[in-house]
């Protein structure tokens, strides 16, 4: 089930913000694709690569422990992975990388598909205040799922799932159209409440299979699952301080 387009969108001219975080995020891409020489893409990171994960990803270890880690041992030998930034910044870091060609694609696509509606709504510096909290708050629950985990963490992911909690709240009855692909390739129009709380369900209930196991799994379904209910929270007080402001 891949979301491509929603409607009605609210016309309030170019979405500044989402296309700024898109272009980015994939500036940051181009330069993995650079440092892993292609590697990324195909599946084959190499150490240079590797490296640049752990020293920008947000290591779970590094915050409980207080002490970061310099270097990574593999079969290929140890890999330097001193971070240029205080582990608490590396939550936000994190947010700007991915592990493979798949995992920026498909995040850009969602960003693109809720992210205008959304900003439209909040404006643009509420906007960039829930993208921001809702990517820390998907790494804090990831983290507090396994504080000892020495997996790195990348991705936005927990960000955009915040950005998904705020649309299905604010826009419930939107239709988003949905691409199936199983035994026929189908498009669908779904309601925005039934696509998204499908989604969240589905994150949910895989993030439950990962408990006590989240050192062996590639997907932070628990960041998900985070970082949707703190979008869902941020954009009910925003709701919320609207309505009182028009009592």
């Amino acid at each position: 089930m891949i979301p491509f387009s929603d409607s009605p969108r609210l016309n309030h001219g170019r979405p500044i913000l989402t296309i700024t975080v898109i272009c980015l995020v994939s500036l940051v891409f181009l330069i993995q694709i650079a440092v892993s020489r292609f590697g990324i893409i195909f599946g084959s990171d190499t150490t240079q690569s590797i490296g640049f994960l752990y020293r920008w990803g947000f290591i779970p270890r590094e915050l409980a422990t207080g002490v970061a880690y310099l270097n990574l041992n593999t079969p290929t030998g140890s890999i330097n992975i001193e971070s240029y930034v205080p582990t608490w910044l590396t939550m936000v870091t994190s947010l700007f990388l991915h592990g493979g060609a798949t995992h920026f694609l498909g995040n850009m696509l969602f960003l693109w598909v809720f992210g205008d509606n959304v900003e439209h709504r909040l404006g643009i510096f509420r906007y960039l205040a829930l993208y921001f909290i809702t990517g820390v708050a998907a790494a804090i629950t990831h983290y507090l799922m396994d504080p000892t985990s020495g997996t790195v963490l990348v991705g936005a992911s927990g960000a955009i799932s915040g950005v998904m909690g705020a649309y299905v709240l604010l826009f419930p009855h939107n239709k988003v159209r949905v691409l199936f692909m199983m035994v026929l390739i189908t498009i669908a129009e779904i309601r925005a409440i039934y696509v998204l709380g499908l989604w969240f369900l589905w994150q949910a209930f895989q993030a439950l299979l990962q408990l006590g196991v989240s050192t062996n799994v590639q997907v932070a379904f628990m960041a998900h699952v985070g970082g949707f209910l703190a979008g869902m929270l941020f954009a009910g007080i925003f709701t919320n301080v609207l309505l009182q402001r028009r009592k």
